[in-house]
């Protein structure tokens, strides 16, 4: 019978510290990615919905129903829709 064993030195604290931090990198990385991906697919929503909407209005109600609508796209500043 043949018999292997790895040996492997255990880790230390600063070893589990850098792949805590690895690790960390990762998902704040994917993390800011990803809500980047969501701010851009909601600016184009929000850009598609402003110009259907004022394809439906009168050439002289436009500007109104634009800045309505925007009105509408604010809440507290943040620019949140409601």
């Amino acid at each position: 019978m043949v018999c292997y064993a790895i040996i492997r030195r255990p880790p230390n604290a600063l070893d589990i510290a850098a792949y805590i931090m690895r690790a960390r990198d990762l998902v704040m990385n994917t993390w800011e990615r990803y809500k980047q991906e969501r701010v851009e697919q909601g600016r184009e929503a929000m850009a598609r919905e402003a110009l259907h909407l004022m394809d439906k209005q009168p050439p002289d109600k436009v500007v109104d129903a634009l800045y309505e609508f925007l009105s509408k796209a604010r809440k507290n500043g943040d620019g949140k829709r409601e």
